[in-house]
Parts: structure tokens; C-alpha cells; sequence
């Protein structure tokens, strides 16, 4: 079944690359009606109804179906799930030890290192019961993962994501600006790197093409358009506003969603600056639990509560009520391959006082995250995070890998290669990057053993050097 959704995927990739721009902006209105079927369909409208109303919640029934899922969770675990089986045996631990959410500490935490080691056994000897889907992200720590969702668990994090953009004023169909990841023009030298979802609305803009000529294009593009909504990585729209400022250009948006990276002060104030709009940022990652954690109107990050279990504690791993801290996750709707006190990776700030809005969820001030820098590529600018876990994501074989620009046009990889390493790899590797970014770059690779860490103990997955 995988390999044939593999092959399909591939089959249609292969049939936009090589169509003309009226054919491509078809394939992703075709696309977009997938979405609007999805968005309409039962499933979503109903979890999309049951999310809306637990914001309605008060504490006290949010922590009791808190307690109810995840007791729910830890028999599932317990027993089908071998890696779990083994933790509770030989930790002495059974799922009728935890009486009360405080007890979930009892359970070690679970770190990235652990799911790369582990994987095969944190799964389910069920999992085929939960129409799991496969996944393997980069993230923006230069460390692939892969992991499975349940279906159900795909529809609530779809909810979730349509939860926070109702909530700032979006419907279904509204003109929409995308600027992410998706490669939508495999010509680097394109003048027209845009295309048009009909069925969604939505204009999509590729964030490997921005240079000044491009840019000069894209705001021709957003005045004749007059977008409701866009939504782009914190880096990418970051560019197009430093540009637009630069030259006392401004438009008018009323709200840009940014999300997958770290909202810098000096990001949100340029954007804001250049579009005349508030920038409403969602923390949220690919791995199990939340999707799209967003920003209420008072500017906190309200997390989906009624997805996860979320704990943010100190290096020693004990919780804290405020201060910055590491988020601690506990995903209570994925069955197929638990994950139970996961170490997200981020750092959060938090504070006890509660949030203005009334939402009874937790609230985060602010998202530490992590820093990357962007990539000067000849005559554009690129997200390096976005790169990074664009292109690995799309290949297995690599613990972590590090980019480094020293010239326009030349980009040094190391890479610590896992025993699925060979060189087909480095060859997909090089391929996924040019395609991105231009099939003249030089790009050299070397296998390391490890990725050298700062004198702050941080390791750092995007070096320009150039800048």
C-alpha cells in the first residue's frame, strides 16, 4: 500500500514538473478540491465542531478528560505496544499506577534519540487498525525522524489548524496567499514562479525564487489580488517584507498565519510594518500531538490541550510553572506509534497567570525555538530551516546534516550517515537541492562522525558564511 502511494505520488510529480503553467496551476486546483472535500467532509466538520467547543471548557473537565484519554492510552500501550511493555516492567510501573495527571512523571521522558533507536518497537502490534500514515520529517534540527499517524489523528490536527484560522477571521475559500515549502516551478530561472488553486483561492508564491526581479512581481501579484489571508514561514515573508521596506512599499493584509519556524521580534515588526496587519504565529510540529498550538488576541500561544498533555520542565526534567523550560508532550489520539513524554526540542517561556482570552488551555508567552540562518543563492534568498527540512524529509540514510555557504553559488554538506547511508543518497540528496534552488550550485559532501557543537554546547544547522 506505501509503495503505491509512493509510486503515485511520484507519478504526479513527475506530470506537474513536466507540464506547462496553466496544466500545473489544474493539478493543484484538482488538489484543492481534494481539500475542500476534506474540509467539508463529515469527519472534519465534526471534529472541527468538538475542538471549537473544548475551547469552551473549564479546567476542571479539561483535566478529567485529560485523565480519561490517557488512561485510555496507557492500557493501549501497555499491551500491544512493546517498547512501552518493556519501559513499565522494568521501571515497576503499571498503568493502574497513575491515579492522577501528576503521576504521569512517573513515566520517563521520551527523547528524539530514543523513536530514531526504537522505532520498529514504538509501534503498535495493532497499528494497522488505526490507518496509519508514514512520515519522515527533517524538522529544523537537522535530524530526520519517521513516525506514523493514525487517520483520526490526521482530521483532529486538520480541525485543529481550521480551529485557530476561524478564530482569526478566516472561512473556507477566502483569497489566500501561500509562501512555503512546496516547489511549484522547477525552473530556476522562471519569471513567473506563481500558480493559482482555484478551488481553495489561493495563490501560491515559490520561496525558492525571490530575488528582486521575482519580488517586484510578487507585490504586482498581491496588489491586483488583494488577499484576505496569507500564510508563509516567519524567514520567507520575513524577505518579501525587508524588501517591500526597503523600497516604502506597503500593502494591506488582514492577517498573515506564520508557523514551522521561530517568529523573531525583528520578523513580526518588519511584517507588520510592510503589510499593515497583525502577524498571528502557531507553534506546532510534524511529529504526534499538536499541530497548529496558536496565538489568541492577546498574543499567547493557547496549546491544544485537548490534544496532548503538554509539561514544560527544567534540565533535570522536573516541571516548572514559569520560566523557560523544555516542552514535554504526551500525544493522547495516536495509537499506531505512541508518543508518550516526548521531548519536543523546543524551549518554551511560560508563566502561571492566566491568559486574558478566558481559554482555559495552557499558554505559552513565547517560543524559544531555534535560530537558522537564511542562504544567499547568486541573486535570491532562501530559508535555510525551510531547505533543510524540506530536502530531508525526503531522504532516509542521515542521522543530521549541516549546511554551510561560503560562496553564492556553493554549498559544503555534512553529513553523519546512518547505515542506510550509500551513495544514492548524496546523489537524491544533491538532486532535491538543486531542484530547490538552482541546478548550478556546487555542492560538495562530507561524511562525519558528528555535527561539532558551539562553545554554548548548541549544535547549529545552517552556517552562512558569507554574510
Amino acid at each position: 500500500m506505501i509503495n503505491t502511494q509512493l509510486h503515485y505520488s511520484s507519478f504526479i510529480e513527475q506530470l506537474y514538473k513536466n507540464s506547462g503553467h496553466e496544466i500545473q496551476s489544474f493539478l493543484l486546483s484538482i488538489y484543492g478540491f481534494k481539500k475542500k472535500l476534506d474540509f467539508y467532509s463529515l469527519n472534519n466538520q465534526t471534529a472541527l465542531r468538538i475542538l471549537q467547543r473544548n475551547y469552551l471548557h473549564s479546567k476542571d473537565l479539561k483535566d478529567k478528560f485529560h485523565f480519561l484519554f490517557l488512561r485510555k492510552l496507557l492500557n493501549h500501550v501497555y499491551k500491544t505496544v512493546p517498547y512501552y511493555k518493556e519501559l513499565f516492567v522494568n521501571a515497576n510501573i503499571f498503568p493502574s499506577d497513575i491515579k492522577s495527571l501528576e503521576d504521569l512523571n512517573k513515566i520517563p521522558i521520551l527523547t528524539k534519540e530514543q523513536v530514531r533507536k526504537k522505532g520498529t518497537i514504538l509501534k503498535s502490534s495493532k497499528f494497522q487498525t488505526f490507518s496509519p500514515k508514514n512520515y519522515f520529517t527533517g524538522g529544523t534540527t537537522g535530524k530526520p525522524l519517521s513516525f506514523t499517524i493514525d487517520n483520526r489523528n490526521l482530521i483532529l490536527r486538520s480541525a485543529e489548524k481550521y480551529r485557530h484560522w476561524l478564530r482569526n477571521g478566516y472561512n473556507f475559500g477566502d483569497k489566500m496567499v501561500v509562501l512555503r515549502g512546496m516547489v511549484i516551478d522547477y525552473n530556476h530561472y522562471s519569471k513567473k514562479p506563481w500558480r493559482f488553486d482555484y478551488f481553495q483561492n489561493t495563490l501560491y508564491l515559490s520561496s525558492y525564487h525571490m530575488n528582486s526581479e521575482n519580488l517586484d512581481s510578487y507585490i504586482e501579484l498581491l496588489s491586483e489580488f488583494k488577499p484576505d489571508f496569507l500564510q508563509a514561514y516567519p524567514s520567507t515573508i520575513f524577505i518579501l517584507a525587508r524588501y517591500m521596506n526597503e523600497k516604502k512599499i506597503k500593502l494591506s493584509i488582514k492577517t498573515i498565519f506564520t508557523g514551522s519556524e521561530t517568529l523573531y521580534a525583528h520578523y513580526r515588526y518588519e511584517i507588520e510594518k510592510a503589510f499593515s496587519c497583525k502577524v498571528v504565529d502557531h507553534y506546532g510540529h510534524g511529529e504526534p500531538g499538536t499541530w497548529a498550538s496558536g496565538q489568541c488576541q492577546c498574543g499567547n500561544y493557547i496549546l491544544s490541550e485537548d490534544l496532548s498533555i503538554f509539561e514544560v520542565v527544567d534540565k533535570s526534567g522536573n516541571e516548572i510553572r514559569s520560566g523557560k523550560g523544555y516542552l514535554i508532550e504526551t500525544s493522547l489520539h495516536n495509537y499506531s506509534m505512541p508518543f508518550i513524554r516526548y521531548k519536543t526540542g523546543d524551549v518554551v517561556e511560560i508563566t502561571e497567570s492566566k491568559c486574558q482570552c478566558g481559554i482555559q488551555f495552557k499558554k505559552v508567552d513565547k517560543i524559544i525555538g531555534r535560530e537558522g540562518d537564511n542562504l544567499k543563492i547568486n541573486d535570491k534568498e532562501v530559508s535555510g530551516s525551510m531547505l533543510l527540512n524540506q530536502v530531508l524529509k525526503k531522504n532516509k540514510g542521515i542521522i543530521e546534516m549541516q549546511i554551510k555557504q561560503v560562496k553564492d553559488d556553493e554549498l559544503f554538506l555534512s553529513i553523519v550517515p546512518s547505515n542506510d547511508y550509500d551513495s544514492s543518497v548524496g546523489k537524491r540528496l544533491k538532486e532535491q537541492i538543486r531542484k530547490r534552488i538552482g541546478q548550478s550550485i556546487n555542492i560538495e559532501i562530507t561524511e562525519v562522525q558528528e555535527i561539532p557543537t558551539s562553545p554554548s554546547g548548541k549544535k547549529k544547522y545552517i552556517l552562512n558564511q558569507i554574510k
